[in-house]
């Protein structure tokens, strides 16, 4: 090593042990039913799903292929539909893809992205989290 590179490594801020970004994809003819926790970004491609879909800490991040059918319950971080879903979304961010079907309700802070030619029958409602209201010292 030279000393340059010793330099250069010594000056390098310490990497903190965060757990590496996870990547989950589940393909083409998959028939799930039940509870799916994730974390990380998982890619569902056509496969249909039934019951509640959900990261841990609203961290993740999820894409539903355009051949995906999903009848449940969607919590993520991050939520991209370019499938058909029935059932409720819960998320910060919530797109639309051109591809899209959705019917059902949609719960959302930052905003929600309806792409040219997604079609929806919905209840949208643009919510803030709750603050824990403090109890007064007696």
């Amino acid at each position: 090593m030279t000393e340059r590179d010793k330099k250069r490594e010594s000056e390098a801020p310490e990497k903190e042990h965060a757990a590496p970004e996870l990547t989950t994809y589940i393909g083409p003819g998959n028939d799930l039913e039940g509870t799916m926790t994730f974390a990380g970004k998982t890619v569902i491609m056509g496969s249909s799903l039934r019951g509640r879909i959900a990261s841990p800490d609203d961290v993740g991040q999820l894409y539903f292929g355009p051949e995906s059918e999903v009848d449940g319950e969607v919590e993520a971080k991050d939520v991209t539909m370019a499938g058909k879903m029935r059932g409720t979304i819960e998320s910060p961010k919530v797109t639309m893809a051109p591809t899209a079907r959705f019917s059902g309700e949609i719960y959302t802070k930052k905003g929600l992205t309806v792409e040219t030619g997604a079609k929806m029958s919905a209840k949208i409602k643009m919510k803030r989290k709750k603050k824990k209201q403090q109890k007064k010292p007696e």
